[in-house]
């Protein structure tokens, strides 16, 4: 049986690089997605559907700030021959992530406590340093997930999407095994993404240096004009777009509490994973 699935897998592939690069994201997703759902069981023992449904509206609110924080000009980076305007776009793309979490900061600690009592989350008051983190981390990875689309890295994005959702699943457990269901499950969706992005920073061997000592204003304001077109369509269109597809587990969250946001939150996250597969592959 496996030897049949191995021969047809590599009469697909045989002659197109590209085939080979999609099987090898399919095959990554596949085994980041089955590792938290085979494992579903045991974390609902642990956590409780209300502290899934707090974690439901968290996600949806850092993963709208992460996604608007660089004005899509992430998306920017795969398309210049150049490879140094394309690192240029990185860092531009990175500090507009940078700059946008100062002011997500600045706007939590001035009003974070009225924000989360509204989204029926007042237990996130107390965690706001570790959502500013999660939001940063989350846009910062973005960026270095379209430059390594760029390099063709798809080998080291695989390898770092399965290592990712390893170390999701183990600190999830081991918080909930000491206790702190509370904050578990927020943090470890940090440690996630925080490991995943400085692997692949290292892996990918990014000129950090290089695009500090370079660094000019003039450049990066001339890049800004010339790719004003992602902020200018692509922001508005992937904000109402991930707006409409998440907004369920803050109106749920808003309506009937934490408990039916976090049956939402697990049930969605279950089914919808063969969609989320295809499309992110």
């Amino acid at each position: 049986m496996f030897k049949y699935i191995k021969e047809l897998l590599q009469k697909y592939i045989k002659g197109s690089q590209y085939k080979k690069n999609v099987l090898i994201m399919i095959i990554g997703r596949v085994v980041a997605q089955a590792i938290p759902i085979l494992l579903t069981p045991l974390l609902t023992r642990i956590y409780s559907p209300s502290e899934f449904g707090v974690f439901g509206v968290f996600s949806t609110i850092i993963a709208i700030v992460a996604m608007v924080s660089n004005g899509r000009y992430c998306l920017s980076i795969i398309l210049p021959k150049d490879d140094d305007k394309a690192k240029r776009l990185f860092f531009l793309s990175t500090f507009l992530t940078v700059f946008t979490a100062i002011i997500f900061t600045l706007v939590l600690i001035l009003w974070g406590g009225p924000f989360f009592r509204v989204l029926n989350t007042a237990s996130l008051e107390q965690y706001i340093w570790i959502v500013i983190l999660n939001m940063l981390f989350i846009g910062l990875y973005e960026d270095l997930y379209y430059y390594a689309l760029r390099a063709k890295a798809f080998k080291i994005l695989t390898t770092n999407i399965i290592i990712q959702a390893l170390v999701l699943i183990i600190s999830r457990l081991v918080f909930g095994y000491l206790g702190y269901t509370e904050v578990g499950l927020i943090l470890s969706y940090l440690l996630g993404y925080g490991v995943s992005y400085i692997l692949m920073i290292i892996r990918l061997k990014m000129p950090i240096y290089w695009l500090v000592k370079e660094f000019k204003v003039t450049v990066y304001w001339q890049l800004m004009k010339e790719y004003y077109k992602f902020p200018k369509y692509s922001l508005l269109a992937d904000t109402l777009s991930m707006t409409a597809n998440m907004s369920p587990n803050i109106l749920l969250n808003k309506v009937f509490g934490t408990v039916t946001t976090g049956y939402y939150t697990m049930s969605d996250k279950i089914l919808g994973s063969p969609i989320w597969l295809v499309t992110s592959s």
